[in-house]
Formats: structure tokens, sequence, C-alpha cells
């Protein structure tokens, strides 16, 4: 087996189902060693760094971004124009990203998980929701 250098993106501020999520996952990579056989990299804003640090395992790499405080549009542009650079420097070989966003630039191989249908709900309109969430719901 090919060992592989997996980013995990965490860039998300840090709350119950997501802190969960990491939890669940780290737990069952531990288990079945997978923590072990690859060279694991999560990559997380500053503020997230306490919470993180108790559900991750020994075997996975911290990598604090210092993305925290950004407004909404920047952090959009710092996810899609220097994560993806940062992630070539860190010689990355496939991006895990955890919260339904990816970079769409870059030349590293992504999965991501989508925990939210709110993007592919035909309910989600304007006036249903307000312009704010909907704008939010379409850029997620």
């Amino acid at each position: 087996m090919t060992r592989l250098r997996i980013g995990i993106s965490a860039l998300y501020r840090m709350n119950g189902g997501s802190l969960t999520y990491l939890s669940q996952l780290f737990r069952a990579w531990a288990e079945e060693g997978i923590d072990r056989s690859h060279d694991i990299v999560l990559f997380v804003r500053d503020e997230s760094i306490q919470q993180i640090r108790s559900v991750i395992t020994p075997n996975i790499a911290l990598h604090s971004v210092g993305a925290g405080g950004l407004g909404s549009v920047r952090k959009i542009l710092w996810e899609q124009v220097w994560f993806p650079r940062l992630l070539q420097r860190e010689k990355i070989d496939v991006l895990f990203s955890t919260a339904n966003t990816t970079p769409i630039f870059g030349s590293t191989p992504r999965v991501v998980a989508l925990r939210n249908a709110g993007p592919f709900c035909p309910t989600i309109r304007i006036r249903t929701v307000g312009f704010k969430l909907w704008i939010y719901m379409k850029i997620l």
C-alpha cells in the first residue's frame, strides 16, 4: 500500500456537530490503523486549536493556518487562493474537506463531505429564507 499524505480541512468554527464528526472519524481511523499507515495533517484555524486538541489522536499532525477573524468574502478567497498553495507546499496527496466546501482551484485531488443538503434543496429561495441565508447556501 502506498503511504499517502492526507490533508483534512477543518477551516470552520468548531461546534458540537463538527467536533463530534471529527472525533468519530479520528477514532475510527485509529482503530483501523489508518492514522499509522498514512501521514495525516489536520488544517485548522487558530481559534479551533484548543477544541480540536481534545479529539485528535497522537498520529495526526495539527497545522494552524491562522485564518481566523476573516469576514466571509476574505475567508472564501483565502480558502480558494491561498489554501491550495499551502497544500502544495505541504505536499498533500489528497485533501478531505469535511464540511461542505473545498478549494476549486489547485492540483491536489479533493474529497468533500456534503453534510448539508440545503444548497440542493428546491425550497431554499430568497422569499422563503431571506437573501442572506439564500446567498450563503448558494456559495456554500
